[in-house]
């Protein structure tokens, strides 16, 4: 029983030690400090801002894609209609055209809520 007391205090020694610069870093110069929660919102907010635009602008870049191989899969179909069916190019701008708007969506849903 002493051994687990004295494990208890090493760990909440340990657990002091690492928070309490989170809590000395959360003082944002006013009289008050903003609290742990809000400083785990901030520090998940900074990162997953950056991953939303990286996503966004993925789908783009491969929507974009997906339009010129579209466009060249048509070209391929007027110049021979028997080595590449009709139904692939539009596959390919349905798909592209989707992965353009899947971002518009993101923000329409997220603007509703």
């Amino acid at each position: 029983m002493k051994k687990l007391i004295k494990y208890a205090y090493v760990i909440y020694a340990w657990a002091a030690m690492l928070f309490w610069p989170l809590s000395v870093f959360a003082y944002n110069g006013d009289d008050e400090t903003t609290g742990f929660g809000t400083m785990a919102s901030h520090m998940v907010q900074g990162p997953m801002t950056i991953l939303m635009h990286f996503i966004d602008d993925a789908c783009y870049v491969a929507g974009i894609v997906l339009l010129l191989v579209g466009f060249s899969k048509f070209m391929r179909y007027r110049r021979n209609p028997q080595e590449t069916p009709i139904s692939t190019p539009i596959v390919y701008f349905i798909l592209g055209v989707l992965v353009i708007l899947l971002p518009f969506s993101y923000y329409l849903v997220q603007a509703v809520s």
